[in-house]
């Protein structure tokens, strides 16, 4: 089910949603921006380094401040800030750009984390607990490093069980702030190919803030691009990721190429 279809129903809403980061006067990072989630979709959120993607996700996932902050953010018609973190969790995931723990857990203990907000303080370990957190690590391909402390891994590995951990969440929506970040081709291509399978068999909506336009135009359901904190279009990545855009947004002159049933944007040069 995607937006298009006429029963999809919204799960998050944004509505004129405005941010300053107070660094020595105010840095406006987000400018009135309004969109919407729906269930069984994958959102692409594209836009140039300072946009304002990772803002907007923080804004989705109820961790953006208040101070600076004009407009709301509402899941299923509540404003986040009436959830408790336990209940937001249970439906809500997310991965940082370059998340961390301050202490060298192994592999499997950060991916069992990812069941807390679904189990009491006293709550046993169920089958239902471990079938989750055996599922994330094959997902991800950490099964045979589920032993390993956290620090003796590369940068895509930790990306890898960040991404795990959030999966063994279960979330209803999953958000994804540079999820190719450090990984190998084979490990962003398989990123892409995971949301789209979990978007397509699991349900659940996947708002990923990306740099690959060839990868938001063959796995995104619609691509959100922002330019210096405004909405500049929300649509079908067809639509939107035409030459016309690109050179406005990104400042490159570029060609869309029909390739089988996606398209393929080429660069072609820089504008001075």
């Amino acid at each position: 089910m995607s937006p298009r279809t006429p029963k999809a129903k919204a799960r998050l809403r944004v509505e004129g949603l405005s941010f300053s980061y107070p660094h020595g006067g105010e840095v406006q990072a987000l400018r009135d921006v309004s969109l919407e989630v729906y269930e069984r979709e994958f959102l692409a959120v594209l836009g140039p380094n300072g946009s304002g993607k990772s803002t907007l996700l923080r804004a989705l996932s109820g961790v953006l401040p208040t101070r600076g902050r004009t407009g709301a953010v509402y899941l299923d018609f509540r404003r986040l800030e009436e959830l408790t973190p336990r209940e937001l969790a249970r439906q809500l995931a997310a991965v940082e750009q370059e998340p961390h723990v301050e202490f060298d857990f192994t592999v499997r203990e950060l991916v069992e984390w990812g069941r807390h907000p679904h189990r009491g303080r006293l709550s046993p370990w169920t089958e239902h607990d471990e079938r989750a957190v055996r599922r994330a690590l094959r997902l991800l391909r950490l099964e045979e490093l589920e032993g390993r402390g956290i620090g003796e891994l590369s940068g895509g590995e930790r990306r890898r069980v960040f991404l795990a951990m959030a999966l063994a969440q279960e979330p209803q929506i999953l958000l994804l702030d540079e999820p190719t970040v450090h990984l190998d081709l084979r490990y962003q291509l398989e990123i892409l190919e995971l949301a789209r399978q979990w978007v397509d068999e699991e349900g659940i909506a996947v708002v990923a803030a990306l740099h690959d336009l060839n990868g938001a135009l063959r796995y995104a359901d619609r691509v959100a691009v922002l330019s210096r904190g405004h909405l500049v279009a929300c649509a079908r990545p067809h639509e939107v990721l035409t030459p016309k855009l690109i050179r406005k947004v990104w400042e490159v002159e570029a060609e869309v190429i029909p390739y089988k049933r996606y398209a393929l944007v080429v660069p072609v040069l820089r504008l001075p």
